[in-house]
């Protein structure tokens, strides 16, 4: 096999690099899960409402998208009343013009290869 220091040396250069941003668990929480679609005002620094938005504690994804919307958020919530409150939170915001959600109802995950 593979040394410990090995792994650790290749996955750092591999951050370095840019190949590897980040490590994450995924777990299946039983939670509601959603995407959020939110519309922005035209004037808005939609990229600086991203950051402030990846900050926030549900939310597992954000992205700019194309479209009618301009941000999705991907959110583990632990109900649909925690949801709604989110919802309002976003709705709250002057730079948030629009809001419309999708409940996830099931997710495949690519399977991991094996070596």
């Amino acid at each position: 096999g593979t040394s410990e220091g090995t792994v650790r040396n290749r996955v750092d250069r591999l951050r370095a690099d840019g190949v590897i941003e980040r490590f994450t668990v995924a777990t299946r929480t039983g939670n509601v899960r959603a995407m959020i679609e939110v519309g922005v005002d035209v004037n808005v620094d939609t990229d600086g409402l991203t950051d402030r938005l990846v900050g926030w504690e549900p939310v597992n994804f954000v992205w700019q998208v194309s479209g009618d919307a301009d941000i999705v958020l991907v959110v583990d919530m632990a109900d649909t009343a925690a949801l709604n409150a989110l919802i309002t939170r976003l709705r709250d915001r002057t730079e948030v013009v629009s809001t419309e959600t999708r409940l996830i109802l099931d997710e495949w995950l690519e399977p991991a290869e094996h070596s």
